[in-house]
């Protein structure tokens, strides 16, 4: 199956989808993006599938895939514990039947700034930047997250197999590579994703 994208090249579009406008500390690139999709409903929600391998793309190439640090999985598995998320299918390359949600991360290394909209292969369908999500001004070493829901079959496509997307997140120029300090800027900027993100908790949450 082909990865799917498109790059935007002209400064307009997505920051006024869904009535959301960018503030310019997010059109520059010094802060955390995050927003649920419009009326999802996270109460429900108990089990999640985290992939361990994140997309890259660099200057609007795909380039191959490399692993979630593990002291990044260990971020998410806390903050989604404490929404009240169990999680499944630890060291699986493909999400159980149990999972309510699947998390994937996505890392874009760019030389010049792109408003970006993409579809990846997501396990056996397409996930995909959702129309109300900020496409960003992706600078060199940001890095987005997508929870897409795994509850029902994914309907027809156009594109084929796309399943709808409950929550992205964008964590502008906090990576670059896998250096230490490049992995420390990812932990904290997921963190402060999470902290921003208290509508993420479901009914089983403390």
């Amino acid at each position: 199956m082909d990865t799917r994208r498109w790059l935007l090249l002209a400064a307009i579009a997505t920051q006024g989808c869904g009535g959301y406008y960018a503030s310019d500390a997010v059109t520059f690139g010094t802060v955390v993006y995050t927003q649920p999709a419009p009326n999802a409903d996270f109460k429900p929600l108990r089990t999640y599938y985290l992939d361990l391998t994140m997309d890259v793309f660099k200057d609007g190439a795909q380039q191959p895939s490399v692993a979630v640090p593990d002291s990044t999985v260990q971020v998410i598995a806390t903050r989604m514990t404490a929404y009240g998320y169990t999680r499944v299918g630890a060291g699986q390359a493909l999400p159980p039947p149990n999972a309510n949600v699947g998390l994937r991360l996505t890392l874009f290394n760019n030389s010049v700034t792109y408003y970006y909209s993409w579809c990846s292969p997501y396990w056996g369908y397409y996930g995909c930047y959702p129309y109300w999500g900020y496409g960003g001004t992706y600078t060199t070493g940001s890095v987005a997250t997508l929870m897409v829901d795994l509850r029902q079959t994914p309907p027809p496509g156009p594109p084929a197999g796309q399943r709808p997307v409950l929550w992205a997140n964008a964590l502008y120029a906090v990576k670059y590579s896998t250096t230490p300090d490049a992995v420390t800027r990812l932990n904290n900027g997921l963190n402060t994703a999470f902290d921003l993100s208290p509508f993420l908790k479901t009914s089983a949450a403390p």
